[in-house]
């Protein structure tokens, strides 16, 4: 028995190893090197295998050398081979941790110069002794005989299942990897084996999570989880139940009506407006230059900010696939669309499922109707001819002769229909129909003639200089939740399901061997679910000879014939059950959306304050009108909005805000509701930074480096979990002190008080320059949430923000290769083949944010592997530098931000700047339709009360930043843009600032 000094010392040596290993000091150093030689190569150490039907059992443990390359476990694949094919759904259970660890400490072994265990777990089939090689960096083989055990049998069986779903669960919490076929081979090889799902899978916890108008509204917003508990529930289902719609359409959720204050009646109201259905989503541009600015931008800041939020390197093309269905190409448009053709121009629809099929048009406002349907109907003729299955004809709705030009699976469907000086061109018959409607009443029903638009409009007036006005109305929102959208909704969503679910049973079968890969078989097997092709509304899919599966009545995957044009008139019991549910939990909850209203502006930013660049400051003002009889989740963690502000000082590259409460419940202090405000600064001071292995992130290598600090007001509030005490219960005169611990470990924190301030800081000259020089006072508007970026690609954190960057499209990157060899090795896809079956599942097109392309290879060994031309022998491994030629997304347009946003219990109030760089290319097919040339104030002025700080010891302020280099001559700014307004000042606190006057709640 350890005695306990002898445990405390041990316990002390290996923290003091730990800490040694994550510093930068000389002892850290020598820690880097190999303690042991290199052993030579083991082999599988143990193995078992069981008979049983319709697959075998079986478990390896393999020993690897201690040099086996590391970086096989962070960005290539574990794969196990059996000799004569044999060996399927395999899962592997090893140490990435520890492996991340040596990567970044260059060590060539592991720490005390172990092997590395892999343990793998897979079903097979037949009798004959497996001859198994596991390919990890070099071939590793082992065999082993099959016995007929029966009483070790099922316990191996579960094991096998316990982890590939462990396996599977960890692929569903990365959300740069697509979940559809790994839940699918979830949900079949479940069924077939008689074995349960886990019990927490991706598709409850999601929805249990969600709750509230995200469970409510799931289903009309395609929400990828929806869609996969949808799947779910149908596996799970037993044939014929619930498939018969023998019921009528049930009655629309019983919705309140929502009064609208009095607007003017002589409010100014776009004509445009007075043509759009009153249920459409309205984005208006004015002219198509604002249109193609805003397509170029969304493309632009899409891209980089799906990497960035949901981690997945797809381009989903919805521009192509709009200009595609509806037969209107941009670049042709934008030669003959200018101010003498078209007066305006606005894009309508009853919703954007763009990867789906969505019901939307292009609304156009015509000066010279001649040259506008002129162009039109030649771009549809021509792209009649360019597609042999293309039928363009004319068609009766509502009195009117409609252009309609389509192909079987939609990916074209146009109608064209011209009233008076509107065009508008849409995938909708429905839309069509509504707008001929209008025109026929005159503007009655119409957006523009509504009560609820005309206050919108008194809140933003069209004398507002908006490049793009956005507008979803109360008339929408019930739309998109009325019984007839919603069902749709679900159904498209299950045809979706089984056009993936065929193709995926297909390879699936065939890889075990299956010759008959009829439905009724792959049914009878199990590869399909017994509610297969089974559809209420009597559709069918349909699997050409050649050619991709579509559903019968709505056409191809991703151009679904819209919502609003598949009429449902009869449900099953079980969608009408579904729906009173719904309707029953709308009702309750009580979150819904009123109304939505943005408006953008866009201003040129003068050359010589640009840095040679071509930039734009955008604003946006943001307006949402939540109604919710049950409260907002909100007040429970932010006070409300206050004109109390910080502002940044001039050393600060990010500045972040929150108005929230002096206890929020946490470390177990109770709640407190009593209003108090954080602030956390970074300053603009560059520092060395490492991969943290568990987070797969960069940090900095000294938490002293990053010039990070905290600060509160009137008290110290929740900085109290880091120590930090009120100003009340120390000498304000005291200076920097060190705090007695908290619950962040690292080097030692700090604080300092002045007055009701409380600021905190691992870096001691940092804090007591922000503690003299902080800058508090009142802003013009209520805000509980204030937010600035400065321009971090010429700051000093440049190289710490691209690393970041790096690491994250390393993720992207290798999320897609994994979801390719997912699809080789455990459903028998040839590698030929992954990449285009990968983007049909997706719906979109594999992208590589690293810069490099996906390219099947053949590894040494023989085996087929899908790999990116950017992942070379240095970048394979984890990292501590960006490799020099590499940009991170952002920073190739970002140049700074500001947002204040005021969230009350019914109203969400928020407005953003942000300062871009343009690319020229864009900005001259912009220009092709563009004004006059008007240049603009920068995006950040200093506030004014900044400009007189306070007394302060300049040996702890930084040095005041070096001018901007002199523009370039030749650099022109757009010529379609407005002046910018200057930034309002934020003004100095009184002594006692007046309470926050929320607005009132919505009756």
């Amino acid at each position: 028995m350890i005695k306990p000094s002898r445990l405390r010392i041990f316990q002390v040596a290996v923290i003091l190893v730990s800490v040694l290993l994550w510093s930068g000091s000389s002892d850290g150093q020598i820690l880097r090197r190999p303690l042991l030689p290199r052993r030579q190569p083991l082999q599988g150490t143990s193995a078992a295998a069981y008979l049983g039907q319709p697959f075998g059992v079986a478990h390896a443990s393999f020993e690897l050398p201690a040099d086996t390359d590391l970086s096989i476990f962070q960005n290539r694949e574990l794969v196990l081979t059996e000799k004569r094919g044999r060996a399927y759904y395999m899962t592997y259970n090893n140490q990435p941790v520890r492996t991340a660890i040596r990567n970044v400490l260059g060590l060539d072994t592991t720490l005390l110069g172990r092997p590395i265990k892999v343990q793998v777990y897979f079903l097979f089939v037949g009798i004959e002794p497996l001859e198994l090689t596991l390919h990890a960096d070099r071939p590793h083989t082992i065999t082993v005989t099959p016995t007929d055990n029966r009483a070790a049998f099922q316990p191996a069986l579960n094991e096998w299942w316990d982890h590939y779903t462990k396996w599977s669960r960890k692929l569903f919490q990365n959300d740069e990897y697509p979940l559809v076929a790994d839940q699918y081979l979830q949900l079949m090889l479940g069924r077939r084996l008689g074995l349960q799902p886990p019990k927490e899978p991706l598709w409850t916890s999601v929805l249990a999570n969600g709750g509230g108008l995200n469970k409510a509204l799931g289903t009309v917003l395609g929400a990828e989880s929806v869609r996969l508990a949808l799947q779910k529930e149908r596996w799970e289902r037993e044939a014929n139940a619930g498939q018969v719609a023998d019921r009528p359409l049930p009655a629309p959720v019983q919705i309140p009506e929502v009064i609208f204050p009095p607007a003017d009646p002589n409010i100014p109201i776009e004509p445009i407006a007075r043509a759009v259905p009153q249920e459409c989503l309205y984005v208006r541009f004015g002219s198509f230059s604002n249109f193609l600015w805003f397509t170029d931008t969304m493309d632009e800041w899409g891209g980089d900010l799906r990497c960035l939020i949901a981690f997945r390197g797809v381009d989903y093309e919805v521009r192509q696939r709009q200009e595609r269905q509806l037969a209107l190409k941009q670049s042709a448009l934008a030669r003959v669309l200018g101010p003498t053709v078209i007066a305006d121009v606005a894009m309508i629809g009853t919703d954007m499922f763009m990867r789906e099929g969505a019901a939307m048009g292009m609304l156009f406002q015509a000066r010279n109707n001649l040259a506008l349907g002129t162009d039109i109907n030649g771009q549809r003729t021509n792209a009649q001819k360019a597609n042999p299955d293309a039928v363009l004809e004319t068609v009766d709705i509502g009195g009117e002769k409609v252009s309609y030009l389509h192909t079987p699976d939609n990916r074209i469907r146009s109608f064209y229909v011209a009233s008076g000086d509107y065009h508008l061109v849409s995938t909708s018959r429905r839309i069509i129909e509504r707008f001929l409607e209008v025109a026929k009443a005159k503007g009655a029903g119409s957006l523009g003639d509504s009560a609820e638009f005309r206050s919108t409009r008194t809140q933003m007036p069209l004398a507002r200089p908006d490049t793009v006005f956005v507008y979803l109305g109360d008339a929408h929102f019930r739309n998109l939740t009325s019984p007839q959208y919603r069902i749709e909704m679900t159904r498209r969503m299950q045809s979706l399901n089984e056009i993936d679910e065929w193709q995926l049973a297909q390879w699936t079968a065939k890889h075990e061997g299956i010759t008959d890969l009829g439905r009724d078989n792959l049914i009878r097997l199990g590869y399909l679910p017994p509610t297969f092709n089974q559809h209420a509304d009597g559709g069918q899919l349909v699997v050409p000879a050649t050619g991709r599966p579509s559903d019968s009545l709505r056409g191809g995957k991703g151009s679904f014939t819209p919502v609003p044009d598949m009429p449902v008139t009869n449900v099953t019991a079980g969608e009408e059950q579904a729906y009173a549910e719904f309707a029953r939990d709308y009702a309750q909850n009580g979150q819904r959306l009123k109304s939505v209203m943005v408006g953008i502006q866009r201003f040129a930013v003068p050359a010589e304050q640009s840095n040679g660049e071509i930039r734009e400051r955008v604003l946006l003002d943001v307006k949402a009108t939540p109604v919710s009889s049950n409260g907002s989740d909100l007040e429970k963690y932010l006070s409300a909005p206050t004109l109390e502000a910080a502002a940044p000082l001039p050393e600060d590259a990010l500045l972040l805000q929150v108005n929230s409460w002096n206890s929020l419940g946490i470390l177990g202090q109770p709640q407190q509701q009593i209003p108090n405000n954080y602030v956390i600064g970074l300053r603009n001071a560059g520092f060395a930074w490492q991969v943290q292995p568990q987070l797969n992130a960069a940090v900095p290598a000294q938490l002293t480096d990053a010039k990070l600090y905290a600060a509160a007001w009137p008290q110290a509030g929740m900085l109290r979990v880091l120590g930090a005490r009120d100003a009340a219960q120390i000498n304000a005169q005291a200076g920097a002190q060190p705090l007695p611990g908290g619950m962040l470990p690292g080097p030692q924190l700090w604080q300092q008080n002045r007055a009701k301030l409380s600021v905190v800081s691992w870096d001691q000259p940092t804090l007591q320059d922000v503690a003299a020089r902080f800058p508090l006072g009142q802003a013009e508007r209520p805000a509980n949430v204030r937010l600035f970026v400065s321009d971090l690609n010429s700051s000093k954190l440049r190289d710490f923000v691209n690393g970041s960057g790096y690491i994250r499209a390393r993720q992207v990157s290798s999320g897609n290769i994994h979801f390719m060899q997912n699809l080789i090795y455990q459903l028998g896809v040839p590698a030929e083949h992954a990449k285009a079956l990968g983007e049909d599942l997706i719906m979109g097109k594999f992208l590589d944010p690293l810069g490099g392309q996906y390219e099947a290879v053949v590894t040494p060994d023989g085996l087929p592997q899908w790999r990116s031309t950017a992942w070379t022998g240095g970048a394979e491994r984890l990292i501590g530098s960006a490799p020099p030629e590499f940009t991170a997304p952002p920073l190739g347009w970002f140049r700074g931000m500001s947002l204040e946003a005021a969230l009350y219990p019914n109203e969400y109030i928020a407005k953003i700047e942000i300062e871009m760089k343009r690319d020229p290319a864009a900005l001259a097919r912009e220009q092709e339709a563009a004004g006059k040339n008007q240049p603009a104030l920068p995006l950040f002025n200093l506030p004014k009360f900044l400009q007189q700080d306070p007394p302060v010891d300049k040996s702890a302020v930084p040095a005041t930043p070096k001018p901007a280099p002199a523009a370039d001559p030749k650099v022109v700014p757009p010529s379609v843009m407005v002046p910018a307004p200057p930034a309002p000042a934020i003004k100095a606190a009184p002594e006692a600032l007046p309470p926050p006057v929320p607005n009132p709640p919505v009756k």
